[in-house]
C-alpha cells in the first residue's frame, strides 16, 4: 500500500486507538494563564500534537484538508506521534478552552491552530507556557519566547492557474467570485484569479462580492444564486464550503472549487480546485520538536514547488489542450515565474506594478488593492424574510411568491410540489388534506380519491385498494381491512363480501371466497354464485345406533335401581332378625327348662311374626 492510498483509507475509516478527541469547546471566559498548571517540556517518548479546527473535519473544504494533514502526520510517524483535535473552535474564549483541554487532558506539547481567528489565543498561551510549541496557520505574530511559528500557503499560485482555465473555458456570460473578507489574503487570491483570467481574456470583467465569513454555507449558496440571476456563467471562490458549487452544478454551469478537490464531491461541472496541502508542513514541525531543531518564530510561506498547495486534476469536461496549457503554466511557476508581473493597474487606473517588475513576498503579504477588471459588488448579507416570502437576490429585497408557488432553497419561487397546494399568494404550500391528492406541480386544488382507492404516502396519486381491503366513500384517507367473515377478491373494492351462512374466515383481510370455511356439521357445495354451506343429513344406521344406545342405557339404569333396593331391604331384614334373637336369649335365661315352650328354641332368625 502506497502512502497516498493509506492516507485515503485512514481518512475514510478514521483512526482507532490514537486518542482523537472530537468535541466543541465551551465558549467560556477561561483565564489566559493558569498559574496552577505547570507543563513540562517535551523530552522523549511519544509527542502528542493537538489541532484546533474551525469547523468539522468532514466539511469537504478547509477543515478537511487540515484533517488530511493531521492523518498524514499520524501515518508518517506512527510510533513517535499521537494526534488529537478539538473541532468547532470559533471564538477567542473557545480557543483558550480548547488549547487547555489539549495540553491538560491530552498532554500535547505541540499545538496547531488552523484558523486566523484562533491566533490571539494561541499567542497568549505561548507567552504563558514557553515549554509548549505553537503553530498558527495564516497568522503573522511572533512570541517573545520563540515557541510560536506561523505558516501559510501561497494559494494564489494555483488560484492564478484556475483563472487561466476559467478564461479559456468561459462562455458568453460573465465570471464571478465569492470571497470572505476585504483583507490581504482574500484580496491577493481574488487578484491572482483575475490576472489568470486576463492572460487569455484581456477584457474580461469579474464580478466579486464578500460574505464577511470564512465559511457560511447558507450565505455562500445565496450569493451563488445571486450570481446566477445576474447571468454569471462561471463561479470561483475563496470561501470554505461547497454550496456555491452545488448551486452552479444544479443549473449546469461551470465553477472552480477551493480548499479541496471539489470535483470529486460535486461532479465534472467543477473544472478544477486550488488545494491546500498541509501534510508535509505538519510533519516538518513535529519532526523539529522531536529532533530539538525548532526554529524560533519561523514564518513559513510556501507554494506549489514546496508542496504546500497545488491545483487539482481537471474534470473530464476540460479539453486536453487546456489541461496541457495548465501543466505548462504550472511548470513555469515551479521554476520561479511570478504571476504578479507588471504592468498591473488597479481598479482606479493607478499603475501598481511597472512593466517587467514583480512584487516581493513582503509586498504580496501587504496587498490591499484590487486589480483592474474587478466589478466590486461589496458585501453580500442574508436578509431574513418572513415565512412565505423569498429573498429576491436581484432586487435585494423580500418578495411574496404567486399563487401555487413557494420560496425554494435557491431563494427563488418554485411551483408547489406534487402532493401540496397553496390557498393564496405569499404562503407556504401545504400538504393535501386527508383523502386528497394532487399529481401535478404548481397551482390547483387537491382532488378526492374515488371510492375503492386511497392516497399514496406522499399524496401524489390515488392507489386502488388491494384485495382484502376496501374504501367505501370518495375521499377516504386509507383502505380499511376486511373484517373476519368477509373478503374482497378484486382491487378497488368499495365493500367486502360476506361469507355464506354458517361459514367464516379465520382472519381479517381475506382475499378469496375459498378462505370461507363452513362450520362443523356443514359441508361446502358449489353454486352458480360461489359456494354455500349445507347441513349434513344423518343416515338410518345412525338412528338405529342411537335407539339401541338409549334402550341399553334404560336397562342398565333399571338393573342398578333393583340392585340398590334389594340390598337395602335385605339389610333391614337381617338387622330385625338379629334383634329378635337377642331378646329371646335374654328371656330364656330367666326361666326353667320346663317353662320354655318348644317354640322358643326355634332359630333366632325366625319369629312368630315371621311364621
Amino acid at each position: 500500500m502506497d502512502l497516498t492510498h493509506a492516507i485515503v483509507v485512514l481518512f475514510v475509516v478514521g483512526l482507532s486507538g490514537i486518542g482523537i478527541s472530537v468535541c466543541a469547546a465551551d465558549d467560556v471566559g477561561t483565564s489566559v494563564c493558569d498559574t496552577s498548571y505547570n507543563p513540562t517540556g517535551y523530552v522523549s517518548g511519544v509527542l502528542h500534537v493537538g489541532f484546533l479546527f474551525l469547523g468539522q473535519p468532514n466539511d469537504l473544504g478547509w477543515n478537511l484538508q487540515h484533517d488530511k494533514g493531521r492523518l498524514f502526520l499520524q501515518y508518517s510517524l506512527p510510533d513517535e506521534v499521537q494526534t488529537h483535535y478539538v473541532d468547532n473552535v470559533i471564538t477567542h474564549n473557545q480557543s483558550i478552552a480548547a488549547i487547555y483541554k489539549l495540553m491538560k487532558e491530552e498532554n500535547c506539547k505541540l499545538i496547531i491552530a488552523t484558523s486566523f481567528g484562533q491566533g490571539d489565543a494561541a499567542l497568549a498561551l505561548a507567552e504563558c507556557y514557553p515549554q509548549i510549541y505553537f503553530v498558527h496557520i495564516s497568522g503573522y505574530a511572533k512570541s517573545s519566547h520563540g515557541n510560536f511559528a506561523t505558516a501559510m500557503s501561497k494559494i494564489e499560485e494555483p488560484t492564478y492557474l484556475s483563472g487561466l482555465l476559467a478564461g479559456v473555458m468561459r462562455s458568453s456570460g460573465s465570471l464571478c467570485f465569492i470571497y470572505s473578507f476585504p483583507e490581504t489574503e482574500d484580496i491577493r487570491g481574488l487578484n491572482s484569479f483575475v490576472l489568470g483570467v486576463q492572460k487569455y481574456a484581456k477584457d474580461a470583467q469579474i464580478a466579486a462580492l464578500w460574505i464577511n465569513s470564512y465559511g457560511n454555507p447558507e450565505v455562500e449558496l445565496m450569493a451563488a444564486w445571486k450570481f446566477v440571476a445576474m447571468g454569471c456563467s462561471l463561479l470561483a471562490q475563496s470561501t470554505d464550503s461547497i454550496t456555491a458549487q452545488e448551486a452552479f452544478h444544479d443549473v449546469s454551469l461551470f465553477s472552480i472549487g477551493f480548499n479541496s478537490d471539489m470535483t470529486t464531491f460535486i461532479g465534472n461541472t467543477v473544472l478544477t480546485s486550488p488545494m491546500f496541502l498541509w501534510g508535509s508542513t505538519y510533519y516538518n514541525f513535529a519532526l523539529s520538536v522531536l529532533n530539538h531543531s525548532w526554529i524560533p518564530n519561523l514564518d513559513l510561506w510556501e507554494g506549489i514547488s514546496e508542496g504546500m498547495c497545488d491545483l487539482s486534476a481537471t474534470s473530464q469536461l476540460v479539453p486536453t489542450i487546456f489541461s496541457a496549457l495548465l501543466e505548462a503554466a504550472k511548470d513555469n511557476i515551479v521554476n520561479g515565474e511570478n504571476p504578479f508581473v507588471g504592468p498591473i493597474y488597479d481598479i482606479d487606473g493607478i499603475l501598481r506594478i511597472p512593466e517587467g517588475s514583480y512584487l516581493s513576498d513582503e509586498e504580496l503579504k501587504e496587498m490591499d488593492w484590487y486589480v483592474a477588471g474587478i466589478l466590486d459588488l461589496g458585501q453580500f448579507s442574508l436578509d431574513s424574510c418572513t415565512e412565505g416570502l423569498f429573498f429576491n437576490v436581484s432586487a435585494n429585497t423580500c418578495m411574496s411568491c404567486p399563487l401555487g408557488q413557494q420560496p425554494s432553497i435557491t431563494y427563488f419561487c418554485e411551483p408547489c410540489p406534487i402532493g401540496t397546494f397553496s390557498v393564496e399568494a405569499g404562503v407556504i404550500c401545504a400538504p393535501c388534506p386527508s383523502g386528497c391528492v394532487k399529481d401535478w406541480p404548481g397551482p390547483g386544488e387537491c382532488q378526492k380519491c374515488a371510492a375503492g382507492s386511497a392516497p399514496s404516502t406522499n399524496a401524489t396519486s390515488c392507489i386502488l385498494c388491494s384485495p382484502g381491503t376496501y374504501a367505501p366513500f370518495n375521499g377516504t384517507s386509507f383502505c380499511d381491512i376486511c373484517e373476519k367473515g368477509t373478503y374482497a377478491e378484486e382491487e378497488g373494492a368499495t365493500s367486502c363480501t360476506k361469507c355464506p351462512d354458517h361459514s367464516s374466515t379465520t382472519e381479517t383481510g381475506s382475499i378469496s371466497h375459498l378462505q370461507c370455511i363452513c362450520q362443523s356439521g356443514y359441508s361446502t357445495i358449489t353454486t352458480d354464485t360461489g359456494v354455500a354451506c349445507k347441513k349434513e343429513p344423518l343416515n338410518t344406521a345412525v338412528y338405529v345406533g342411537i335407539g339401541i344406545g338409549v334402550a341399553l342405557l334404560i336397562i342398565v339404569i333399571a338393573v342398578v335401581v333393583q340392585l340398590v333396593l334389594h340390598y337395602k331391604f335385605k339389610k333391614q331384614w337381617i338387622a330385625k332378625g338379629a334383634s329378635t334373637w337377642k331378646a329371646n336369649m335374654l328371656s330364656s335365661r330367666s326361666q326353667t327348662p320346663q317353662q320354655l315352650s318348644s317354640n322358643q328354641f326355634l332359630s333366632p332368625l325366625v319369629t312368630n311374626d315371621d311364621l
